[in-house]
């Protein structure tokens, strides 16, 4: 078992094979420019057993590799057929080597890759040395009544959400493409994340168009002073972009488009809504008071010495 990157004769093949994973899809690949990278996992005939995507980056042959920009995780998938627990678990913890020796190999000066909390066997990557690193985000359970999901928020989040209905606040679903760029653009540039702006924008036209994505704004006086976009992969819907209109003196706009964005997953009959995790303090006080249960999900990371070091030192990474 090993793993090699899609060329463009066997795109079609890669694409074909996890149907139903979005972050693996022709569609979401569409999204960003030809730094992203297809990756194929094979048996020893050649088969196609499995798969993921990063994106490239770098300058000056200094290459670099990372779960793709604002993707929740790398969109790993496996073809498993095996009933049997001891095959099964086996079988995955081959797709975790496989992956493991191909970092460990590859010519990458640094790499980041993030799993999906579907992928908790990480030990291939701890035995081949390779920085594995426990991180947290919230789920909620969607299949809870809209009244067990309110009482389980807290309580500072019900009187904002109260308090935005009682002056006037609506949700809306349609999309605006200028507003959600205006306000996210502007969070993140406050924020200090690079917004890359053709990879943004293609998300955000992807969000307009394809049936896997929503978004909610909530807006008083015909003016939106928060979005939500949220993208539906199978039965999981991610938190993926949230934005407030930060020169308003409004406080409560971004809780109430948040809080709709769970109920409406939850009238698509989706089964999970995941916040999106965050290891800032702040943000992860804010998701844990929607009532979700704590979930760990795993990263890795390394690539020759001494670059990883030398990219943190200068905060490149």
């Amino acid at each position: 078992m090993k793993v090699i990157e899609v060329k463009q004769d066997r795109r079609e093949e890669f694409h074909s094979l996890h149907p139903s994973g979005l972050f693996t899809s022709q569609d979401w690949c569409d999204i960003y420019p030809d730094a992203l990278i297809r990756f194929m996992i094979v048996d020893d005939q050649d088969k196609a057993i499995g798969g993921f995507v990063a994106y490239e980056g770098g300058k000056r042959g200094l290459k670099t590799l990372i779960t793709p920009p604002f993707a929740p995780h790398c969109g790993l998938f496996a073809l498993d057929q095996k009933n049997n627990p001891v095959k099964k678990n086996s079988f995955r913890k081959d797709i975790i080597d496989a992956i493991a020796s191909f970092l460990k190999s590859s010519s990458y000066v640094y790499f980041k890759l993030d799993f999906s909390p579907d992928w908790v066997d990480m030990q291939p990557m701890l035995w081949q040395s390779i920085e594995t690193n426990v991180r947290y985000t919230y789920r909620l359970d969607l299949k809870q009544t809209v009244e067990v999901i309110t009482g389980n928020l807290d309580s500072s989040k019900r009187n904002k959400i109260n308090k935005a209905e009682r002056e006037g606040f609506s949700v809306t679903h349609e999309p605006d493409l200028e507003i959600a760029w205006k306000l996210i653009s502007s969070n993140l540039k406050v924020n200090g994340i690079a917004t890359h702006d053709q990879i943004m924008k293609g998300i955000l036209e992807f969000a307009t168009r394809h049936q896997n994505c929503f978004f909610t704004f909530s807006e008083i006086a015909e003016k939106k002073l928060a979005v939500n976009i949220s993208i539906t992969n199978q039965e999981v819907c991610y938190n993926l972009l949230s934005a407030v209109d930060r020169t308003s003196a409004v406080t409560n706009a971004g809780t109430m488009s948040l809080y709709y964005s769970i109920l409406h997953a939850r009238d698509l009959g989706l089964r999970v809504f995941d916040f999106e995790g965050s290891g800032v303090p702040e943000i992860e006080e804010y998701f844990r008071s929607f009532g979700g249960s704590l979930v760990p999900y795993f990263s890795v990371c390394g690539g020759k010495k001494p670059w990883p070091w030398i990219l943190k030192l200068t905060g490149k990474i």
